[in-house]
């Protein structure tokens, strides 16, 4: 039964030609701040991510660190990244880029573990692919994590 009072609301996100050379994105969460999961754990997720990505033909690929991520947190990433450096090529994005404006403007394919900033990126238009089922399989702290995340934002994401 469709809502009498239903009001559909527009996206507040302008399109920005600039921004349209973003077409995938590797959005890395807070997973490893906030002891969310085992570093051994998550780095397999984002390898499956990653291998994903490879295997639809992608050879860029840019990363957005979370802005909570410390500097030994980057370095583990960039750790992980570097083992693809001959098969891909990396762009870190600034923390003032602005994610939404991205989604609105590029409509990228989307590669995250679990976030809310999915359900932008999903309703802007993306695929969004998320290894999130994956990592609460394998971790307990994770995995209580997932199973609170709102089942509407997370029924948008393309597990792998």
């Amino acid at each position: 039964k469709e809502a009498t009072n239903k009001f559909i609301l527009k996206v507040p996100f302008k399109k920005e030609v600039a921004l349209e050379k973003y077409n995938n994105l590797l959005i890395l969460s807070a997973e490893l701040t906030f002891n969310l999961c085992e570093k051994n754990i998550l780095k397999e997720g984002i390898n499956t991510l990653i291998k994903h990505f490879l295997d639809k033909g992608g050879n860029i690929l840019y990363v957005k660190f979370h802005p909570s991520s410390s500097s030994e947190d980057i370095d583990f990433y960039k750790d992980l990244l570097s083992v693809y450096k001959d098969k891909l090529k990396f762009h870190i994005l600034a923390q003032e880029i602005n994610l939404e404006a991205i989604f609105a403007s590029a409509k990228p394919d989307i590669y995250i573990t679990a976030s809310s900033v999915g359900l932008y990126a999903y309703v802007c238009g993306c695929s969004v692919y998320s290894c999130a089922n994956k990592l609460s399989k394998q971790d307990k702290d994770f995995s209580l994590m997932w199973n609170n995340f709102p089942k509407n934002i997370k029924s948008n994401f393309i597990q792998l």
